[in-house]
């Protein structure tokens, strides 16, 4: 997760704790784990969130495991 609330504005733009997530990046911002501890959420809390927040009804379990997993499985096999 970001620091930083995300936005288009263009002073922004090339502000990392707003566009990249990448931890090793986050956790060098002043900001860090002001939404979530550590700028992490859990699949449940991050389908919740979307549930909440944008009526989303999103299984982020089932959306990276039972069906991105498989995928990258394929891929691995098929550059093999």
């Amino acid at each position: 997760m970001s620091s930083r609330e995300y936005t288009l504005n263009v002073d922004q733009q090339s502000n990392p704790f707003v566009h990249l997530t990448n931890n090793a990046i986050q956790k060098g911002d002043k900001s860090y784990g002001k939404f979530e501890e550590a700028n992490m959420l859990s699949f449940g809390e991050a389908s919740d969130a979307l549930r909440q927040d944008d009526g989303f009804d999103v299984d982020f379990y089932d959306l990276c495991v039972e069906k991105i997993i498989p995928i990258i499985k394929l891929s691995m096999v098929s550059v093999r």
